[in-house]
């Protein structure tokens, strides 16, 4: 095909399967298959001729003075300042991006939007892309990496992981993994073949089934062209069916343990357990170029498409109920995908991907063609409403195998690496190293225990986990991280609200402890309090055991009339004191002058005496800080009487005074 630098005035000239090269030269056209050159004038339809040259080739190049000339552009140093295309003018250059790319503001740098589900994945072989297309309006995107040759797809959701094939050049294909956005490192699972045109996951297990093709001549220890599994962790291999003839296609039905593929040179599709085992061929007659295989879970049939007969065909997992689904001729049918309500099919002769009702078996209009396309292959189907078909058997703890997992229409099988035999148990691999499964703290939960392997697992009673993580072993045959420091001794807490425990409490499970409130709390139980299996105290089905001592309003009421009664009784002693005093004083006025002369007279001549009143004062005091008497009396000896017979106890202590009084 070809066309003008603008894309437009696309014009068909020739149909060149399995062009390696393709070049233009003065009035020809030429490109290369396997071992010959064919050449076709630009202004037929048709090839004109070939020659023979080397044998497997792989490039082509002419040189000629007259048309080579040596010419620098606009767009030869450094792209011109384009991150994607750059077409020259007359007058500088113009930048552009590819299909499913957008050229932005600054007219240099292209981006996209990629689709996070409801789309169809697909590779363009030969333009190296690999491209997301919407499943409902079938507009394209391109997926910001570059594969070269990239032949087969498949996506996994869950790691935004997308696993490819190759099969351009000699010796360089090769099944690697890309993330869907570009932003880590591509990985490579295998090599040392041909070509391979397709591969499946396993969702199950998340192992890559592959096909390939070896080099004719290239003999392995597994035979010609073969079927093999990797397991993405360990990094293993193993072939599961072998002696096969340019197999093409292959499709996985998990749930049931069975495997489908192609093969294009005896013209034939098989079927096997996905371990390889019970491998027949079902379809064997009416069928030519048999180039890509897919399954409707949910109608449990297959579906393939024919490219001699120009055909999507269907039929039950057995081969039989055949039926011809569609029809479109000069297509060259080549892949095929299947959703809960349509088929979605490519061709040689289709630069789009055509879209078909089961049902009605009439085909929607979907896609627009792009004359940038080549063939598109490896289709895969991605919906929000398509369940991803697993088998539970392998999904869980990868069915407790060390290495790979089997889904089987009868259970499940464990398989080993090529050149690895299974031991006795029919789970372990030779050389795999075992983690311990008897530990201390923790109890495992249906867990293999094997090298690479993540297990959960549950504590031990009395017993609680320190975080959330899973136990995973390591190539040593080690737990990562230490199982001990995983699960450690429950207790309860050592704080208690509003109270405090006994001295001698454990806070074990099962423990009961004595609890005191703090000041301003009283208890609300007379009993000890326990520590429960989820460590959390408890008493009588509560988790509070102290409240505050806070009156009510009665009792406040009641003591404030307590408190009023006390003062009251207390006013009335002193009052009847007071009374008593005075009577007293009274009672002793008729005799004070009688004790008074009695006093006189036994106090010594040198001491002063008036009206009959005698001061006793301190020695070391004044007379004249009283202001008589009485008042002496009661600050220094609360009440005291004098009368001569003291005298003679306080004569050395005291000073006897005489004062006037008023």
């Amino acid at each position: 095909m070809s066309c003008k630098n603008n894309g437009l005035d696309l014009q068909t000239h020739s149909l060149a399967i399995d062009a390696k090269e393709l070049f233009s030269y003065k009035n020809l056209f030429v490109w290369m298959n396997d071992n010959q050159l064919y050449f076709g004038l630009q202004s037929t339809n048709r090839y004109y001729g070939y020659i023979n040259i080397l044998g497997k080739a792989t490039h082509v190049a002419i040189y000629d003075s007259l048309l080579q000339r040596n010419l620098t552009g606009s767009c030869q140093i450094a792209n011109g300042g384009c991150e994607d295309i750059c077409v020259p003018l007359v007058n500088g250059r113009m930048c552009d991006c590819d299909i499913g790319l957008h050229l932005q503001n600054d007219s240099q740098t292209c981006k996209n939007v990629l689709y996070d589900d409801n789309f169809i994945l697909a590779a363009d072989r030969i333009h190296d892309r690999i491209i997301q297309v919407d499943l409902e309006s079938g507009n394209l995107v391109k997926i910001p990496v570059k594969v070269v040759g990239v032949t087969g797809v498949a996506y996994e959701k869950s790691t935004g992981t997308i696993f490819y094939t190759t099969s351009k050049d000699l010796f360089s294909a090769r099944v690697g993994s890309i993330s869907l956005r570009g932003d880590r490192d591509p990985v490579t699972y295998a090599t040392g073949f041909q070509y391979s045109e397709s591969l499946a996951l396993d969702h199950s297990t998340g192992n890559v089934f592959f096909a390939a093709v070896m080099t004719p001549g290239q003999v392995t220890s597994t035979g010609q062209d073969f079927i093999r599994v990797i397991h993405r962790k360990l990094l293993l291999q193993k072939t599961l069916l072998e002696n096969l003839d340019r197999p093409r296609s292959i499709a996985l039905f998990s749930s049931k343990g069975l495997i489908f593929w192609t093969e294009v040179e005896v013209e034939c599709i098989g079927k096997a357990f996905m371990d390889g085992t019970s491998k027949k061929y079902i379809i064997t007659n009416k069928i030519r170029w048999p180039n890509g295989v897919a399954i409707d879970f949910i109608a449990e049939r297959l579906y393939w498409t024919d490219g001699f007969n120009e055909i999507v065909e269907s039929s039950d997992l057995n081969g039989g109920d055949r039926r011809v689904v569609y029809n479109d001729k000069y297509a060259h049918l080549r892949s095929i995908a299947i959703d809960e309500q349509f088929i979605y099919y490519t061709g040689y002769n289709r630069q789009r991907i055509m879209k078909v009702d089961k049902t009605s078996e009439r085909r929607t209009k979907f896609m627009d063609s792009y004359p940038e396309l080549n063939v598109l292959v490896g289709l895969q189907v991605y919906s929000n409403n398509y369940t991803i078909d697993v088998n539970p058997l392998c999904s869980r703890n990868n069915g407790l195998c060390s290495t790979f997992c089997f889904p089987t229409p009868t259970g499940r099988t464990c398989g080993c690496q090529d050149n690895t035999e299974l031991l006795s148990d029919q789970k372990t691999c030779e050389g795999v190293s075992v983690c311990p499964t008897s530990l201390t703290n923790l109890q495992l939960l249906d867990c293999g225990a094997y090298s690479g392997q993540t297990c959960e697992f549950e504590c031990k009673n009395g017993l609680h986990r320190t975080n959330n993580i899973s136990l995973k072993c390591n190539a040593l045959g080690l737990w990562e991280p230490d199982p001990d420091s995983i699960c450690i001794e429950l207790l309860c807490p050592s704080i208690l609200l509003n109270a405090v425990l006994d001295f001698g409490c454990t806070r074990r499970i099962g423990e009961a402890c004595k609890f005191i409130c703090k000041e301003n709390y009283i208890p609300l139980f007379s009993e000890n309090i326990v520590c429960s299996e989820k460590g959390v105290w408890r008493l009588q089905n509560s988790t509070e055991f102290c409240t505050t001592n806070t009156p009510t309003s009665q009792t406040s009421n009641d003591s404030l009339i307590a408190w009023l009664g006390t003062v009251a009784s207390l006013t009335l002693v002193a009052v009847i004191i007071i009374i008593v005093s005075c009577r007293k004083r009274k009672n002793l006025s008729g005799e004070e002058s009688e004790r008074r002369s009695r006093d006189t007279a036994s106090i010594p001549s040198s001491t002063y005496h008036q009206q009959n009143n005698v001061y006793i004062t301190n020695s070391g005091r004044s007379s004249s800080e009283y202001d008589n008497l009485d008042e002496m009396m009661l600050r220094y000896f609360s009440y005291m009487e004098f009368d001569g017979e003291y005298y003679s106890e306080i004569n050395n202590v005291f000073n006897f005074d005489s004062t006037s009084t008023s």
